[in-house]
């Protein structure tokens, strides 16, 4: 019973580990502010954040696996744990925002005449 209970206290801080080592570190181009941005700047400023968008899709994992087995004489266990969704920061959250700013900056440039 006590190691059980140990090897659930180690699966639990492994997984707590993992989760918190993939934490997204915010872009500092959401760090800019657009609006003061002459229209040359925001069109460069545009492709910035398309570029980083592009690149944060393609190196976010898809989702995270974890599997755990022990087999003893008297038995066998396992523990198991499987999402299709971002966990953490795996780029997801850094993703979401930088679309809502590639937007936004969309938005101004139709705004100013930049685009249609």
């Amino acid at each position: 019973m006590r190691r059980s209970c140990l090897l659930w206290i180690c699966l639990f801080l492994t997984i707590a580990g993992c989760a918190a080592s993939t934490s997204s570190k915010s872009s500092p181009l959401l760090e800019q502010d657009y609006l003061l941005m002459s229209d040359k700047a925001l069109v460069t400023y545009e492709q910035q954040v398309n570029d980083e968008l592009m690149q944060a899709t393609r190196t976010s994992s898809p989702g995270m696996s974890l599997g755990l087995g022990l087999f003893s004489w008297g038995g066998s266990g396992g523990v198991g744990l499987n999402t299709n969704t971002p966990v953490g920061g795996s780029g997801g959250d850094d993703a979401i925002a930088l679309r809502n700013r590639r937007d936004a900056v969309r938005a101004e440039m139709r705004q100013r005449g930049l685009i249609q």
